[in-house]
């Protein structure tokens, strides 16, 4: 079993490191976002 989250930002990513932090590594976490992490671009525009 693993864990896929799609989207929500920060959020998104928040939960995924938790999740990954609450069960020591144990479950793995997918995290798909559509804008690349390192744009400085907003992603409404």
């Amino acid at each position: 079993m693993s864990v896929l989250i799609v989207g929500g930002g920060m959020t998104g990513a928040t939960l995924a490191l938790a999740i990954s932090r609450l069960t020591g590594g144990a479950l793995p976490v997918h995290l798909i976002e559509a804008q690349d992490p390192h744009s400085s671009r907003h992603p409404r525009l």
